[in-house]
């Protein structure tokens, strides 16, 4: 009988810690849907992040990531600026 009350005993804590974790994972998963959308946006709308702007200077140019850090930071200065020109053109077109 003290074999089966510490499996039930076991199961009871593996069911809460179970359904602790499945809390947390709905949780983490309704914050990503609200940071999506939070993002959402065309980028035209919106300030690019920095990981937008480091993968559109590697379209741009492939050897991006080998160039030294001033030639990296002068090629996301041009990207922002090409940026902001497309934007006052989207502006312009309203």
């Amino acid at each position: 009988m003290n074999f089966v009350a510490q499996m039930v005993g076991w199961i009871v804590i593996l069911t809460i810690c179970f359904i602790a974790v499945l809390a947390l994972y709905i949780k983490s998963i309704e914050w990503c849907k609200n940071c999506f959308k939070n993002r959402k946006g065309k980028l035209m709308e919106r300030e690019p992040t920095n990981d937008e702007i480091h993968s559109a200077c590697l379209y741009y140019d492939h050897s991006y990531g080998l160039m030294d850090a001033s030639k990296r930071e002068h090629l996301q200065f041009v990207a922002k600026e090409w940026l902001r020109s497309w934007q006052k053109v989207e502006e312009d077109n309203r």
